[in-house]
């Protein structure tokens, strides 16, 4: 083994253990069921090591794994369209105190009732704060569908959690 491979693995072990839980709990949010989340960060990890040495700028390791990340969601979201599931809830992993669990419950249910491609519309607007042009870029939409999307998604939660 070279130095610089080992060098490189280094640093990507490096990367994966700080940015393993950010990963695991966007692909929950996505997925709502532990099988299927860990199934998906695999995938997102398996591309990550892949095309590691593409990555020009180890200060861009953030976005560039944000990137893939979303674009492997929405791989996942569009293949689970060409087939009906029930999505179970299953358990948040770890420990966390009475309060933080019944909020991660709270938020389950709403997110439940949202079909996957409205969680991952969702959790891009939202909690990653791309703009709707980004989106419309890559789920292969035109900006307007994807500001109707986003709209009617909170329109729909406003009513149900008035």
């Amino acid at each position: 083994m070279s130095s610089e491979t080992s060098n490189e693995k280094e640093l990507f072990l490096s990367f994966y253990r700080r940015y393993a839980r950010y990963v695991y709990r966007r692909c929950y949010l996505i997925t709502m069921n532990r099988e299927e989340t860990l199934d998906l960060f695999q995938n997102v990890w398996l591309k990550c090591y892949l095309s590691f040495k593409k990555l020009r700028n180890e200060k861009n390791f953030g976005a560039w794994l944000k990137k893939i990340l979303f674009h492997t969601a929405i791989d996942y979201v569009r293949e689970k369209k060409k087939t009906t599931e029930i999505v179970e809830l299953d358990e948040w992993p770890g420990k966390e105190n009475i309060d933080t669990i019944l909020q991660k419950i709270d938020i389950e249910k709403i997110l439940k009732k949202l079909d996957l491609e409205e969680r991952l519309l969702l959790q891009l607007y939202f909690l990653e704060g791309y703009t709707a042009k980004e989106i419309a870029e890559w789920q292969g939409y035109n900006l307007s569908t994807v500001k109707m999307k986003i709209h009617r998604i909170i329109k729909k939660l406003k009513r149900k959690y008035k």
